[in-house]
């Protein structure tokens, strides 16, 4: 079923009386807020159009703004280079002309939300919770704190222009983290808290919800509010598009995303420089750095990633890839060499090397089958 074939209600009591979520309790009623979101789909949103109220362009940061005007009549300058910078920040939709107050002609020039969250001083005077929470967390789960039993390790609440608010998040999480050599590229972090931030749900239903950023002892769990928009599922998000080669991209903050383009971090660097390959990015830094892929849970309300200490096999030590290979025998009757290293993501050598200290040790044999040429293995007794 296409997104914008959703909900399926009962006609006779219309889309927000009449419509379901299949549980394993039974069927739940859908709240206002989750058959909104699936009615999103059928047009693409625009709240990050929205006038914000009693903003004016003093609320707006001096040098962000200056950046952004810089890059984009570098990047665009048949468009922008000879363009006064209040006409290009109405054409980028960081302004707007508000026309509610009659008696202002031609109306009062005030920042759109998506120009205030790129661009802005402080947007939480106008949004307080439009940030970031951040709780560590002393285990591997959050009952011990909720409990009573113990408490967090630090919390801190993160506000500021979307850029600034990365960098700050990013600061604070390495310093937690605490290792020269970080269990966490900082590059997977920064990406998906842009992420976070560039595709949450910013409706007026979900500008009381901040970010949350949950760090365990074994992981890192980043949450926004508002699950993945359109075609896009978590099966493709760091797969590029098979036949193109580009990312699949499907937009709900649209003017924002665009802003965020050429909107520059303080210290240098854009917040979305390449537009849209943030999950591959992600993925292929956390294969470099052999960690384990990033997961992600995904519904109406929600969208979150979990990123994992957890190393991949092929960086684990020896003793590891022994028992990792034990561990998959025991699943089956006999596998090649080749099929431990697909199931297991082993390097040739790792695998080779750890069967021969299995063979060594005799605790693996030798098997073939009279109908299979391929050498295969199988544990012994």
């Amino acid at each position: 079923m296409l997104p914008r074939d959703k909900p399926c209600f009962t006609t006779a009591l219309g889309p927000h009386g009449g419509s379901f979520i299949r549980t394993g309790d039974g069927d739940r009623r859908m709240t206002s807020y989750e058959v909104d979101r699936l009615i999103e789909e059928h047009l693409q949103p625009t709240y990050d159009l929205d006038i914000v109220p009693g903003a004016t362009t003093d609320d707006l940061d001096p040098q962000l703004v200056a950046g952004l005007l810089a890059r984009v009549r570098e990047q665009h300058p048949r468009v922008f280079a000879d363009r006064d910078g209040i006409d290009v920040l109405l054409d980028l939709q960081v302004l707007r002309h508000d026309d509610s107050d009659e008696s202002e002609v031609g109306g009062i020039l005030r920042p759109t939300l998506a120009g205030l969250l790129a661009l802005g001083h402080y947007p939480q005077k106008f949004y307080p919770r439009l940030g970031i929470s951040i709780a560590v967390f002393p285990g591997t789960s959050r009952d011990d704190v909720f409990r009573g039993d113990e408490r967090l390790v630090a919390s801190k609440s993160v506000v500021g222009s979307i850029p600034v608010m990365i960098d700050d998040a990013v600061d604070s999480l390495m310093r937690w983290i605490g290792a020269k050599k970080p269990d966490y590229p900082p590059l997977v972090l920064r990406e998906a808290i842009a992420n976070a931030l560039t595709h949450r749900d910013y409706s007026p239903d979900a500008r009381g919800t901040q970010v949350h950023i949950s760090v365990f002892t074994d992981r890192i769990e980043i949450t926004n509010p508002g699950g993945l928009y359109g075609m896009v599922t978590h099966d493709v998000l760091a797969s590029p598009h098979p036949v193109t080669g580009a990312p699949f991209v499907s937009t709900r903050n649209q003017f924002l995303f665009t802003l965020l383009e050429s909107t520059p971090y303080p210290g240098g660097g854009f917040v979305n420089p390449e537009g849209g390959d943030g999950y591959q990015r992600i993925a292929a830094a956390l294969r470099e750095a052999g960690i384990e892929p990033a997961t992600t849970r995904n519904d109406i309300n929600t969208f979150t990633m979990t990123i994992t200490k957890q190393r991949t096999m092929a960086n684990s030590s020896p003793g590891d890839v022994v028992k990792a290979i034990m561990t998959v025998l025991e699943r089956h009757s006999a596998m090649s060499v080749k099929e431990i290293m697909r199931e297991l993501q082993l390097t040739p050598l790792a695998a080779t090397s750890g069967m021969r200290e299995l063979m060594k040790e005799g605790r693996v044999v030798r098997v073939k089958f009279a109908d299979d040429s391929v050498q295969r293995y199988r544990l012994k007794g």
